[in-house]
């Protein structure tokens, strides 16, 4: 059965929407659904976390129904928020401060640790750092020793939770799963994705648009040309729905919150 791939726009965001001509149904983030109410996210089916049905959309006669990420929601006593947006997790583990730069709107959570006291990190804009998540800027071993190498991320880029990172570089728009290793001296560029489990062998260079998993990781796939507007969603969402509440027992942070008990930001 031939398999067209067709982006459509709807509003401010790129959609890419696998079409099946001769079925009548669509197979969207690994589910079959009818045609007459296809499910479009706003990021790769991949990138799609715990989701909820937003809201519908009509194009060209068709219904859409648009899904977002589920609000989550944190005790203000458990996180600082910074001047620039920052949110960094009071569990977090940040050593050599002085030497660990978050641009701005970052989320660090709870059990992350980064290693700016081996070398300078700096982390751009709108990124998302997940529990436990470890971040270790790369070294290089000569005769004489060990030396540390500043590492650099990007912009709008997302580190699963229980990730260890030890790249040179990482780019913007960058999608690293859960549980990955990224190995020492490696450059992710722009528009790639990391899938869950991956092990990526030291100084490997995954080029934009690549998707890599397995281990060791390889080459398994594709992105698409709206990968940009679809991590930078992602990203601003996960910013947007991560929202501080006054206090909250461990045992209700799950549980819906009373509109009076939230803190404008």
């Amino acid at each position: 059965m031939l398999q067209t791939r067709t982006h459509i726009k709807l509003y401010k965001y790129h959609i890419a929407v696998s079409l099946l001509p001769a079925a009548d149904t669509v197979s969207v983030t690994h589910s079959v659904i009818p045609r007459t109410a296809k499910t479009i996210t706003n990021q790769p089916s991949e990138l799609l976390g715990v989701t909820r049905l937003y809201s519908f959309r009509t194009l060209n006669g068709v219904n859409y129904s648009v899904m977002e990420l589920q609000d989550s929601y944190y005790p203000k006593a458990q996180y600082i928020e910074t001047a620039t947006g920052n949110r960094v997790s009071r569990e977090s583990v940040l050593c050599g401060s002085q030497n660990i730069v978050l641009s701005g709107k970052v989320i660090v959570s709870s059990g992350v640790i980064i290693r700016g006291d081996l070398a300078n990190v700096r982390v751009g804009r709108h990124c998302v750092i997940s529990s436990k998540a470890v971040i270790r800027p790369p070294f290089k071993k000569f005769s004489k020793g060990v030396a540390f190498f500043p590492l650099h991320i990007g912009d709008h880029v997302y580190i699963g939770e229980g990730s260890i990172v030890n790249a040179a570089v990482i780019g913007s728009y960058v999608y690293i799963g859960k549980n990955c290793v990224i190995g020492r001296r490696c450059v992710l560029k722009d528009c790639c994705m990391i899938a869950d489990n991956t092990v990526l062998p030291p100084e490997t260079v995954v080029p934009p648009f690549a998707k890599y998993s397995d281990s060791p990781a390889r080459h398994t796939g594709d992105l698409p040309e709206s990968t940009q507007d679809l991590m930078t969603d992602f990203t601003k969402s996960c910013y947007h729905h991560f929202i501080r509440v006054k206090d909250m027992p461990p045992q209700n942070r799950d549980i819906h919150v009373p509109r009076e008990q939230l803190i404008d930001i």
